[in-house]
């Protein structure tokens, strides 16, 4: 076989994005024996979009969806960690006791220095004042306990560091002349 018609045979174009893409891109229909139209990217982008429309617009959609994944976390003995001490050993691995030693440690206070802000561990308090897990999005691991202010500007910075320096210069620059 030639070269040409080999490279042919094990690509094919996408009829959503129009690109040219290799065969393992595209889902193997056993059904039809063929290969799917719109490549594994666009078939899986088309059908996300599909359910949000059936989802928003169709009730019985929604109640049936609901359903089949009650049925599903039965089926597979998922337990809802409902109390504030279940979810926290469930998302970050530590334990109720660790928090505790943690907020005292901290002495009740946001461990942003540049904030110290009292902080409460009692999820009825408000928002403004109740301690926030800070935690690595890459491992998972808990670093500390912040207010929610703090950990939603870390969040900001942790995404994209080079604005944030860029910012900070920015403040700097206009700062002097000010003075």
């Amino acid at each position: 076989m030639s070269q040409v018609l080999e490279i042919a045979v094990n690509k094919r174009v996408c009829k959503a994005c129009k690109q040219e893409k290799p065969l393992a891109a595209f889902h193997f229909h056993k059904g039809n024996a063929a290969y799917m139209h719109k490549c594994e990217e666009c078939f899986v982008a088309a059908e996300r979009k599909r359910q949000k429309t059936l989802w928003e617009s169709d009730p019985e959609y929604r109640e049936a969806h609901n359903k089949q994944g009650q049925e599903h976390r039965k089926r597979i003995g998922w337990k809802d960690p409902r109390t504030i001490k279940d979810r926290v050993h469930y998302r970050y691995g530590v334990s109720w006791a660790f928090i505790l030693e943690t907020f005292k440690a901290q002495l009740g206070r946001c461990a942003n220095m540049g904030c110290a802000k009292e902080l409460s561990l009692d999820t009825k308090a408000p928002k403004a004042f109740r301690a926030v897990i800070d935690h690595d999005h890459a491992t998972g691991a808990f670093r500390a306990l912040l207010c929610g202010k703090c950990n939603l500007d870390l969040g900001m910075i942790e995404t994209n560091e080079q604005r944030f320096l860029g910012l900070t210069e920015y403040l700097r620059k206009h700062k002097q002349h000010k003075e």
